[in-house]
């Protein structure tokens, strides 16, 4: 199975959202796996979760009803390399109200958990 950025179950309290993945995310098979990367030690430390958590635990994230997605799937070295094009199909907000849902949240919806 191929690498997917999502970390998505029903009923999460918080969906942290990135542009893209690394291209190391993508080698390795976990998001935020850099070394130089901090997402992990200040997810804890902001009482997200009790421990800090490892690349490789990712999925524990749901366990804090906590999730993870990309507007764009493709991984790349620099966030500034996704191009308008890539973002634009994705670009669909609502006004509250509206009776219209964001592609993002239907796509969340309709998936389930990742697996």
């Amino acid at each position: 199975m191929g690498y997917s950025s999502d970390i998505l179950a029903d009923g999460l309290s918080v969906v942290f959202c990135g542009i893209n993945p690394a291209v190391t995310a993508a080698q390795s098979g976990h998001n935020f796996s850099h070394p130089s990367n901090r997402f992990w030690s200040v997810l804890h430390l902001a009482g997200f979760t009790d421990h800090r958590l490892r690349p490789e635990q990712e999925h524990q994230l749901l366990t804090y009803k906590c999730g993870i997605t990309a507007v764009v799937s493709r991984p790349t070295t620099r966030a500034s390399d996704v191009t308008s094009a890539e973002i634009a199909p994705q670009h669909h907000y609502s006004r509250p109200g509206s009776g219209t849902t964001p592609l993002r949240r239907r796509r969340f919806s309709e998936s389930g958990p990742s697996k």
